[in-house]
């Protein structure tokens, strides 16, 4: 199922060691609707000041200033400050904050009820 089609409530929630989570009510095949979560530290990373998915790119809470959540074209997408490797946090033309922004309606999915990644994994890659 979409994820942001087939969610309510969507958030982003702060939990134990400062890692973030998506939270929200999902639905179910039979149309009921439960609590469902995801760690995004487990699969969202800052790679010197993009977002990032790839292996082992994790924990962008622990590098990130800001981080919310937008709506676009009716998905929501991740937003934050992501300073690069040398703490940098401008943008490339050096007149602003590095503003980032990752479309999650692209890598998490409903599957009746619970947020999982698009690979059908809840685990950190």
């Amino acid at each position: 199922m979409s994820f942001h089609k087939n969610c309510q409530n969507i958030r982003l929630e702060v939990v134990e060691n400062q890692l973030t989570r998506l939270h929200c009510l999902a639905e179910t095949h039979n149309g009921g609707w439960l609590t469902a979560w995801i760690l995004l530290d487990s699969r969202i990373g800052n790679d010197n000041g993009v977002f990032s998915t790839k292996r082992g790119c994790k924990d962008f809470s622990k590098r990130c200033i800001f981080p919310q959540l937008q709506t676009h074209n009716g998905a929501p997408w991740l937003v934050a400050i992501l300073p690069r490797d040398d703490n940098n946090m401008l943008n490339a033309t050096g007149d602003g904050p590095n503003w980032q922004a990752i479309d999650l309606s692209r890598l998490i999915k409903n599957h009746n009820g619970e947020l999982e990644w698009w690979d059908g994994s809840r685990l950190p890659l």
